[in-house]
């Protein structure tokens, strides 16, 4: 299976179109859910959250939602009228999705961005966590998410800022690349970057949203060792598949890899900085 994917680097947008990673065949989504998630994911989701202010009775979706961490979160803060929809492409991330205790009032959907099977002004808030920059076609998929919105709707999404502000992954990042080349979600430039203003504001305004705020949000990722870290992050991310092509490289990128974080270690484990973006804009 094939998906295309496109990133921004130093010469604008390129896509690229490669193996998707995010299968059960490499158990990165339940990888994900069990590393990725409670270290990374859910304390940026607690703030994504915090300022898309969701309310009772609120139709809430929540696109690229993978494992369904954020639409679980919000669930039980738009009850007891209101919804939440999940919806992602990935069947493999929807399984894990479906397989976990999950309140009532949320439906999961495959499907993609920019091919909403929702009817027009039927959501009231949409939430994206680190979804955004890997949209291939980010205009199609905004004026999709303005169609379900219903007048004066809402569109809260987080994006992972440039390396400059996650040097964790900007070695790791290059280490991959070193070795196997560009992939996207962990090679330079991608999946980084699109949280800074003069890339996705013009974007916002010609798909006719009003920007209402902007939250950098910095959060130490915690793990025993680094040596955890990186193993976690390896299996849990579409790293697994670039290094399942490439076993026989893998320890010495591992190796390469380590050596490149084992600054962020203290004495109490590895602490790595994260930063992203919190944007919050209306109709």
């Amino acid at each position: 299976m094939f998906e295309v994917y496109a990133y921004a680097d130093g010469d604008g947008e390129v896509r690229v179109k490669q193996p998707a990673y995010w299968t059960v065949a490499h158990g990165v989504a339940v990888n994900y859910q069990t590393y990725v998630v409670p270290a990374v994911i859910r304390p940026f989701a607690k703030r994504l959250l915090e300022a898309a202010e969701p309310r009772p009775g609120n139709r809430v979706l929540d696109v690229a939602c993978g494992t369904g961490e954020l639409s679980r979160m919000v669930a039980p803060t738009v009850q007891p009228e209101g919804s939440v929809t999940g919806v992602d492409p990935s069947i493999e991330m929807l399984g894990v999705a479906r397989a976990l205790p999950t309140p009532g009032n949320v439906t999961w959907i495959e499907a993609y961005a920019d091919d909403l099977p929702l009817a027009d002004g039927s959501i009231d808030l949409v939430v994206i966590h680190q979804g955004m920059q890997f949209f291939p076609d980010k205009p199609k998929a905004l004026q999709e998410i303005r169609r379900v919105l219903v007048p004066e709707g809402t569109l809260a999404f987080s994006s992972w800022r440039s390396h400059e502000y996650n040097p964790v992954n900007r070695a790791t990042a290059s280490v991959i690349e070193k070795f196997f080349g560009r992939f996207p979600d962990v090679t330079p430039g991608v999946g980084f970057g699109f949280g800074e203003e003069d890339v996705f504001g013009p974007l916002l305004e010609q798909a006719g949203f009003r920007l209402e705020s902007l939250q950098p949000v910095r959060i130490e990722i915690e793990y025993p060792s680094a040596d955890e870290y990186l193993t976690r992050q390896w299996s849990a991310t579409p790293s697994a598949g670039v290094l399942a092509e490439h076993e026989e490289l893998r320890d010495e990128a591992f190796a390469a890899a380590l050596k490149e974080i084992e600054r962020f270690s203290t004495q109490d484990g590895f602490r790595g900085p994260m930063e992203t973006m919190i944007v919050v804009a209306r109709l």
